[in-house]
């Protein structure tokens, strides 16, 4: 009898170790801040990536993507509306990396979001914009100048309105018009990345 009590007692505290692990694997280690790579080299608001962007005339953004993260999962449909809404008067790009450039290829063509994407095997896009986790978003203005870089939302399930910082930028910058200004100081909330580190800093 007190073997057949000490077994169920190893099972449930097995089970209780898993659901651990697991709630920690999904949802706790991403509610902390991304840690910074070695040699990571902070990009300013105001420096110019040097990037190959379109040259129509419009602002970019940039949409660092990783179809394996969890958090690039539940961002996608915030990310699906802003191509909507401002899709005629911003250039949307996605900056995949992966393990397998394949896979995030066609994981990313699954979501049909008609927007350019770019594989960044070697995190080159990702070094010159200052990105180091996923997902996160770079605006870029007209002249090639970084503007904002950093998290889309405060939540990673984008449902606080008031922190829709990505969006923010881009209405900030496209209210401008033909008289840019300097990019505006950001809340920490909007600069600290919360998400995946990226595959090439893991290497």
């Amino acid at each position: 009898m007190m073997t057949r009590f000490l077994l169920i007692g190893a099972a449930l505290i097995g089970l209780l170790t898993t659901i651990v692990y697991i709630f920690w694997h999904e949802d706790l280690r991403y509610s902390q801040p991304t840690p910074l790579p070695a040699h990571y080299e902070a990009v300013a608001p105001g420096s110019t990536p040097g990037l190959p962007l379109p040259t129509n005339g419009k602002p970019t953004v940039l949409h660092f993507f990783n179809p394996e993260c969890p958090c690039s999962r539940f961002n996608i449909d915030h990310f699906r509306a802003l191509v909507r809404r401002y899709g005629d008067e911003v250039n949307f790009i996605a900056v995949l990396q992966s393990d397998h450039e394949q896979t995030a290829q066609e994981k990313f063509a699954d979501y049909d979001l008609d927007v350019e994407a770019v594989w960044d095997a070697k995190g080159q896009w990702a070094k010159q914009c200052g990105v180091y986790a996923t997902p996160q978003a770079v605006v870029i203005d007209t002249a090639g100048t970084l503007f904002y870089r950093g998290n889309y939302n405060q939540s990673r399930y984008c449902t606080q309105p008031s922190t829709n910082y990505a969006q923010q930028a881009i209405e900030r910058l496209l209210g401008q018009g033909t008289s840019p200004m300097p990019p505006p100081l950001w809340p920490q909330t909007a600069l600290r990345a919360y998400g995946c580190q990226l595959p090439a800093n893991q290497h």
